[in-house]
């Protein structure tokens, strides 16, 4: 199965592909993680990436595709795929098209208000680096109780 997340910032696209594709026995391909596997790697694409990832500045689309078909070719990926901010740009979206099909995309669509409750409750583990989220948001019938599961809360 190859699905895409499609959604703002926030709104839930790595949380849920990271619950969902063990299930599945698929993977979860995130583009971010795919720049920092590559820059941690010391790879040519994750050197090209990371200058402009320093000055703040969009990787380029050649760059991005490369790293993704990669990714897709590995042998983890042959059942199927998540992918969470791939493809951004049409750019993206054609060489996706010509590299493989896609069986199902679901976007997430949340309000503002919410997105930015999600942000600030959104906490990292120190030990282990996964993200949870302290929020507790209850609104007619959207219901996004907190992600704590696993969380390790230590004091100072």
């Amino acid at each position: 199965m190859r699905i895409i997340f499609f959604g703002r910032p926030g709104s839930g696209k790595g949380t849920y592909a990271s619950r969902i594709a063990p299930k599945l026995g698929i993977v979860h391909i995130a583009t971010g993680d795919m720049y920092r596997t590559h820059v941690a790697e010391g790879s040519p694409l994750g050197k090209l990436a990371n200058e402009y990832m320093k000055q703040g500045q969009l990787v380029p689309d050649d760059v991005t595709i490369k790293m993704f078909k990669e990714r897709i070719e590995k042998d983890d990926a042959k059942k199927g795929f998540i992918l969470d901010g791939f493809p951004r740009t049409m750019e993206q979206a054609k060489a996706l098209e010509e590299m493989t099909d896609i069986d199902i995309v679901i976007n997430f669509e949340l309000d503002e208000d919410i997105i930015i409750e999600k942000a600030l409750a959104r906490r990292i583990c120190e030990n282990c680096g996964n993200i949870y989220n302290i929020a507790d948001i209850n609104r007619g019938s959207l219901r996004l109780p907190p992600l704590l599961a696993g969380m390790t809360i230590t004091r100072r």
